[in-house]
């Protein structure tokens, strides 16, 4: 046994301690990740003072560390009550032009992850045939679907009687069933002025008596609700939903011949099986187009801008004014502007300098997908394009949108969008891409408005600021597949073929 020496004492207790504090190093980098994190927009007190590192805009942000959402919160009767009040027929300035509110009430009731109730909706002002229902049988799927249809059929109007005059925009918004953020969305358009001369559409693809409550509790603008009727909720055991009898989304060509699954002849280009929870809004996508553009009476002779949201997206009260602002100068440029984009990606965006600042550039999918905006004449140039929408092999309508306007139009669409300060945020951090995260809307829309009131001079320019083009880097388009299914072409290509009748029987016409 070697002799214990003070040197070779002093250099094993050296080793101990560096070792102790290498684990400690270690210890710190991992549990890094669990650390809170906020968007640079949203970490400092004003828009573009002082940011810090930023985050993809997709990124989780976690707030109070890694909780599971384990409960389902309710959005409280109080709070839609805020969209019932009664409306005069002549609008007092002060209802158009409302301040930002602190919002406390908001704030404290929605703190937690926020979830769709899966109770009935106590809320009386609005009657509802329908509890929402998540565990269906036929019976149930069957009272579902007649509620959909029937309601597709009226294009009724909400708060028709309240506003009279003409239609001057359509803001159409897709939900599914994010409650929380589909409320707080609703409350930013609620400040938007002239919000009261739009109309407001939203399509659904479930059908929730707590969102019909919300949606229906509006009375700031007029509304018109569609549902997309192929929805899981009614084919929950069959396509285009889960069918049981469907190959696995890995099963690999070999062994689905061997498994006789329904689709087995049918993998997309990578060798995987289509997974409904993804093909869905795809479809959901053109079959809203398609209602919106061609059978609708209600919006048949409506010639004017078209906006689209989604269920998490937030916007800023000036947005119809620089839409506007964007049409008329549309006008004056020498080079055709197809598309108008209100939203962006943008990891520092700034209100406190010139935020009337446009740029004029080729429409790409992942940057300019947010607050689209395009007229009926858009999209009768889109129109013939569609079947290689349907056959193109990728499951979001965006990336299939992309691949149209540069490979099928006559040249690839131009979109002018606005640079540094967008008037669509992305507020989304839980949904079909955002899985086993904490998600807090409240507390970014809380930031988001804080900042806008700091800012609020910044707002309603008089007009637009070009500047040279954004070198946007955009890689090469490759399909991220998931739309090799010959039943989902065909479905897809439903919605504007009336001489093709979708697969499986499902009934056309809705």
């Amino acid at each position: 046994m070697p002799r214990l020496t003070p040197q070779r004492l002093v250099r094993g207790t050296a080793y101990i301690l560096a070792a102790l504090m290498l684990c400690h190093i270690v210890l710190m980098l991992n549990n890094s990740k669990f650390s809170n994190t906020i968007p640079s927009y949203l970490a400092s007190g004003s828009l573009g003072s002082n940011p810090v590192d930023s985050v993809p805009p997709d990124e989780e942000t976690s707030i109070a560390g890694r909780r599971r959402m384990a409960s389902i919160k309710a959005i409280p009767v109080e709070l839609l009550q805020r969209f019932a009040r009664p409306v005069p027929q002549h609008l007092p300035d002060q209802f158009v032009q409302s301040q930002l509110p602190d919002r406390p009430l908001l704030t404290q009731q929605l703190q937690q992850p926020l979830l769709l109730t899966r109770t009935p909706f106590n809320f009386t002002p609005v009657e509802d045939p329908l509890p929402l229902i998540y565990s269906l049988q036929n019976a149930n799927a069957t009272a579902i679907l007649d509620a959909m249809l029937a309601i597709n059929a009226e294009h009724e109007i909400l708060n028709a009687q309240f506003y009279n005059g003409p239609i001057t925009e359509v803001i159409v918004v897709q939900v599914h069933d994010r409650i929380g953020y589909l409320y707080l969305l609703i409350d930013s358009l609620r400040r938007v002025k002239d919000v009261e001369d739009c109309l407001l559409v939203f399509s659904h693809d479930v059908y929730s008596s707590a969102i019909n409550a919300l949606v229906r509790s509006i009375r700031f603008a007029r509304v018109l609700q569609i549902f997309y009727p192929y929805t899981k909720q009614i084919y929950f055991d069959r396509f285009p939903g889960n069918d049981p009898r469907d190959c696995p989304r890995d099963a690999g060509l070999y062994r689905a011949r061997q498994l006789g699954c329904n689709n087995a002849e049918w993998p997309d280009k990578y060798g995987h099986y289509r997974e409904s929870k993804y093909t869905q809004t795809k479809h959901h996508w053109l079959y809203k187009m398609n209602r919106l553009f061609e059978r609708s009476p209600v919006l048949a002779n409506f010639t004017g801008q078209f906006v689209f949201l989604e269920e998490d997206h937030y916007v800023v009260e000036d947005l119809l004014h620089m839409l506007r602002l964007m049409v008329a100068a549309r006008k004056d440029l020498s080079q055709n502007v197809e598309i108008l984009t209100l939203g962006t990606y943008e990891k520092k965006p700034d209100f406190t300098r010139n935020t009337a600042q446009v740029v004029v550039d080729k429409w790409v999918s992942s940057f300019h997908n947010m607050g689209m905006s395009f007229s009926r004449a858009i999209w009768d140039q889109i129109k013939p394009c569609l079947p290689a929408f349907c056959s193109f092999d990728d499951y979001n309508w965006d990336w299939s949108l992309n691949h149209i306007l540069t490979k099928c139009t006559k040249r690839p669409f131009q979109t002018m969008v606005i640079r540094i300060s967008p008037r669509v945020f992305h507020i989304g951090q839980c949904g079909v891409h955002h899985k086993n995260k904490v998600c807090n809307p409240a507390l970014l829309s809380s930031k988001l408005d804080r900042m806008l009131a700091n800012n609020i001079a910044k707002l309603y320019p008089d007009q637009l600021m070009f500047n040279a083009k954004l070198k946007i880097r955009a890689r090469a388009l490759k399909p991220n597949g998931g739309w090799g299914d010959l039943r989902d072409r065909r479905l897809c290509s439903s919605f504007f073929n009336s001489s093709e009748s979708p697969p499986s029987g499902l009934p056309y016409g809705m």
